[in-house]
């Protein structure tokens, strides 16, 4: 790969050694671990681990991919950091004398709260979050600055309510949760230093509160926070972000020809095309320029 570069680098003739590839799209597919029986001059198969692919976006062609990636991270952060879990806080927005049962307006029933997060204004039920996890902004909440349903980055910090130091009880709300977006751009009004030894400029992210139509045709009105962890998603949920670098895996299951289109054409850059590579070698699966175009 170090040889691929030095030669787009100078064919471009770009002398800027941090523009990888010469500022052009390079898939790489294949088995990485045996670049040196190839050549003697590649030996230095590309580390996911290192910059730019650290904290790119892991596209997947399955749920349960991304689902058990998700795990695995969070595993890895529990050695280190504690792993928080919130509940969403559910409550009846119309007269509750219209529904059996119910004495309460913060009293509501599971069997009234729909399973689909869709069904649910896109909150959902429980979110698991940890700092230095990876999340996305569910929702709109300043377009201007950027931050907007898809936005990126890490968490650095949480605020608790009534100045408390830490969570009062698994699934209680935090105050605030401290994001520090990927892209520099985001929320240039809105940042704030969360502490004065720390260098990150972190947004802060409070719960947000929305009204939806339950089971029963009763409304409902939940309190959320409007982030997900987001180590890795599944390719169709992609469409329409744009990435800057991605890991994708183009693996035997990914089981139609225009998931590897969509993966592709998600990772865009407004400065240069970003590189591309496999998660994984490829094993039994042809690719062709036919297929990557989605045409006949």
């Amino acid at each position: 790969m170090s040889f691929i570069h030095k030669r787009l680098t100078e064919f471009k003739g770009i002398d800027d050694t941090e523009v990888l590839f010469g500022g052009l799209n390079v898939i790489a597919v294949g088995d990485f671990s045996s670049c040196h029986q190839l050549t003697s001059g590649i030996r230095d198969p590309i580390d996911v681990s290192q910059p730019p692919f650290v904290d790119a976006l892991r596209l997947l062609p399955l749920k349960e991919q991304v689902d058990e990636y998700k795990d695995n991270r969070f595993k890895d952060l529990s050695r280190s950091t504690k792993i928080y879990e919130f509940d969403a806080e559910h409550s009846i927005v119309e007269p509750t004398t219209l529904i059996p049962g119910v004495v309460s307006h913060e009293e509501v029933p599971e069997s009234l709260i729909p399973f689909n997060d869709r069904d649910c204004a896109g909150l959902s039920r429980k979110v698991k979050l940890a700092i230095e996890a990876q999340v996305m902004l569910q929702r709109n909440i300043i377009c201007e600055e950027g931050l907007v349903n898809g936005a990126r980055g890490i968490i650095v910090g949480f605020s608790w309510p009534n100045g408390a130091d830490d969570q009062a009880k698994k699934g209680d709300l935090p105050q605030k949760v401290y994001v520090k977006f990927h892209d520099t751009r985001v929320g240039l009004v809105s940042r704030v230093t969360i502490n004065d030894l720390s260098e990150q400029e972190p947004l802060p992210i409070e719960p947000v509160m929305a009204k939806f139509y339950g089971k029963q045709g009763v409304t409902l009105q939940c309190t959320q926070l409007p982030l997900l962890p987001c180590w890795a998603a599944f390719i169709h949920k992609v469409q329409g972000l744009s990435l800057d670098a991605a890991v994708i895996d183009l693996c035997p299951k990914m089981f139609e020809d225009g998931m590897v289109y969509v993966a592709l054409n998600a990772t865009t850059s407004s400065s240069q095309p970003p590189p591309l590579m496999s998660a994984n070698p490829i094993t039994g699966i042809n690719l062709t320029i036919s297929s990557l175009c989605g045409s006949q």
